[in-house]
């Protein structure tokens, strides 16, 4: 099993996480389709927690964590923002007037790819787990 955190400040330092990431993923020999659908999930979670959560705050963090075992990925990225206020409808439904909107889709698309995904009572942190 392999485990990771980060903390970051700034939406840009995320791209070290994807090295980390993907140099990871490769090593434990995951589909090349499953990893790009783990890292999309886990960059929508991030951007979620900077943009959304932190509101581009550079004095709050974004903290990132994952596990990695055989034929299962599980992070959970953490903001320090409010957190979200519909949790139960976030990854439910994706409307036709939600599809043209600019924001909107990365829960949709993180529940609909992942297997498990959950969050804390107060909606800044999300837990996700993909299996293959």
């Amino acid at each position: 099993m392999m485990e990771t955190m980060f903390k970051l400040h700034q939406l840009d330092e995320a791209d070290a996480v994807v090295v980390c990431l993907q140099s990871a993923l490769k090593a434990k020999n995951v589909p090349q389709a499953k990893a790009m659908d783990i890292r999309l999930c886990l960059m929508e979670a991030v951007h979620n927690g900077f943009i959304h959560g932190n509101y581009n705050d550079a004095a709050k963090t974004v903290c990132i964590k994952w596990r990695l075992e055989e034929k299962t990925f599980c992070f959970c990225v953490e903001d320090e923002g409010g957190g979200i206020k519909k949790l139960c409808t976030a990854t439910d439904e994706l409307t036709e007037e939600k599809l043209l909107d600019e924001n909107g889709k990365g829960l949709y698309l993180i529940g609909q790819i992942s297997d498990e995904i959950w969050y804390n009572k107060k909606g800044n942190k999300i837990h996700v787990k993909i299996r293959w």
